[in-house]
Parts: structure tokens; sequence; C-alpha cells
């Protein structure tokens, strides 16, 4: 049997790490404009970034647990692996956009060509260290992000009538 609220902290959850994840990504993708201080050098995000936020924050701890069953404890052994775990998000999900007529982000043009001609611009090697630090960010990023929503919602301070505003009784 399902906890009682559970949908309601996993639903807050992945909302909470999905807005972190989207602010990332507008830094990360608006970082090189900042950088060269050129108005060539852009980056894209897309909404559908959100739903692969989504997607991780819910799917993440299995893969956790997955590296503490096999008895892989040391962090930045389980970033090196979650990195390849964030490729396949990464590989996935740009492939199932793609065949759905969309394409969120694309790294063809990149240099050297070999990076990411393997994976018809889904993925790139170049990202790896950013990816490495995302990585070792995740695991305690979603820890405390759970902890935190359950602490919210046991103290009723995460109710959809806070969530939406005052009730009608309560309006000054």
């Amino acid at each position: 049997m399902i906890a009682k609220g559970t949908l309601k902290k996993e639903i807050a959850g992945a909302l909470l790490y999905g807005a972190i994840g989207m602010i990332v990504e507008v830094f990360v993708t608006g970082l090189p404009r900042l950088l060269n201080k050129s108005k060539t050098a852009f980056g894209f995000v897309s909404v559908l970034m959100f739903l692969l936020y989504l997607i991780v924050y819910w799917t993440a701890p299995f893969f956790f647990r997955m590296f503490t069953k096999f008895n892989i404890r040391n962090r930045f052994l389980r970033a090196f692996c979650m990195v390849f775990v964030i490729y396949g998000y990464e590989w996935g999900f740009g492939a199932l956009c793609r065949a759905c007529g969309y394409m969120p982000w694309t790294y063809t043009g990149m240099k050297p060509d070999w990076v990411t001609s393997f994976s018809n611009g889904n993925i790139t090697l170049l990202f790896f260290p950013l990816w490495y630090i995302y990585a070792l960010i995740i695991e305690p990023l979603l820890k405390s992000l759970r902890i935190m929503i359950s602490a919210l919602y046991d103290k009723k301070y995460l109710t959809w009538k806070k969530f939406w505003g005052l009730t009608a009784n309560e309006r000054v």
C-alpha cells in the first residue's frame, strides 16, 4: 500500500526539481554568450527538458539503489557511473523527441565531429566534465529535496490549499 500523501510529495518534489533543472539549463546554455560577450554565441533551452527532469527525479533513486546493491560506495565512482546513465537519458529522450518531430537540442556541427557523429547529435562527449559535476551534485540534491518535501508535508505546509493560495474563509 502506498503511504498517505506520497503522490503529493512526488509531484511537489518533481516540480521543484524540474524548476531547478530549468534554471540550470538556462544558466548553462546562456553561459557561452556571457563569457564571449558576443551575440553569435547562443544556446537553446526547450520546455521539453522539464519533462526530462521529471523523469530523472522519479527514476534516479532506482539507479542509486542499484549502485548500492553492486557495492559502488565511492561517491566519485558513483558519479562516474551516473554520467553514463545521464548520457542514456539524453540520448533516449533526444531520439524520442526527434521521432516525434521535435528537436529540443542538437550537438551537430560541434568540433571535433567524432564526439557527436555517433549519436545523430543527441549527445556530445565534450560535456563529460559538466555531466560529471552534475552527477556529483544530483544524488545529495535529490535526497535533500525528498527529505525537505517530506518535512513540509508532515508539518502541513505542503497542502493544495496553501499551494493555490488562501481559501475563501482565510482571506483577510
